[in-house]
């Protein structure tokens, strides 16, 4: 039961490291599209690369507290085919 009361509130812990994190990247990115070393499109790709990579380190080292529901996929599905056909 501690254990559980420990790790409760891990996710909100996690998004705010990721959130500092990509203001870093996104701070050294806008200073390398200005400076011409890379362009706009290298910068998303590499930000939702490292997002990404991020992500799935997390669920590689807290494999229980990552919970995934299924049912979800089905929700955004109705929703995009929803915005779509409007």
């Amino acid at each position: 039961m501690i254990a559980y009361r420990c790790f409760g509130m891990i996710g909100v812990i996690l998004s705010g490291i990721s959130t500092f994190f990509d203001e870093i990247a996104n701070t050294k990115g806008k200073a390398a599209v200005s400076g011409r070393q890379q362009s706009v499109y290298t910068m998303g790709f590499l930000q939702g690369l490292g997002g990404i990579l991020f992500y799935i380190g997390i669920i590689a080292l807290f494999p229980k507290s990552f919970i995934f529901f299924y049912l979800l996929l089905t929700i955004l599905h109705r929703m995009i085919e929803f915005i779509l056909y409007i």
